[in-house]
């Protein structure tokens, strides 16, 4: 599933909540949000942009939301609206959880496939 905009499958950010959530902030932060709305799910930036927002969403109390999940177009909103920081903040928030998915991926020990898949190597 990618973010796109225009895509079918997207069910985290349709148009509307792409375009709420990307209005929030400055130009860089729209600019981000476009570049990642292009990616697919798998890319370390868009792991990194949603382990943003997950931490950003922990970070504040969000108890008293009638929406809790950050990839609720509205509650994705809210989330950004509620950090305290301003574009810089932001943006630095990103950059330091890109740094640490990309140090984890390229950290990470890969198993054989037939240990992955429990298939049996003749």
């Amino acid at each position: 599933m990618s973010f796109a905009a225009n895509s079918t499958r997207n069910i985290f950010y349709p148009a509307f909540g792409l375009a709420r959530l990307r209005s929030r902030k400055g130009q860089r932060w729209a600019a981000l949000v476009d570049w990642i709305s292009t990616l697919n799910e798998s890319t370390p930036e868009v792991m990194a942009f949603t382990l943003t927002m997950r931490r950003l969403n922990r970070s504040h109390d969000h108890s008293q939301d009638v929406c809790r999940d950050p990839f609720c177009a509205l509650c994705a909103t809210s989330i950004v609206d509620s950090f305290n920081g301003g574009e810089e903040a932001l943006l630095a928030a990103y950059h330091a959880n890109l740094a640490e998915v990309n140090h984890t991926l390229a950290t990470m020990r890969m198993r054989p496939l037939a240990k992955r898949t429990n298939i049996a190597v003749a």
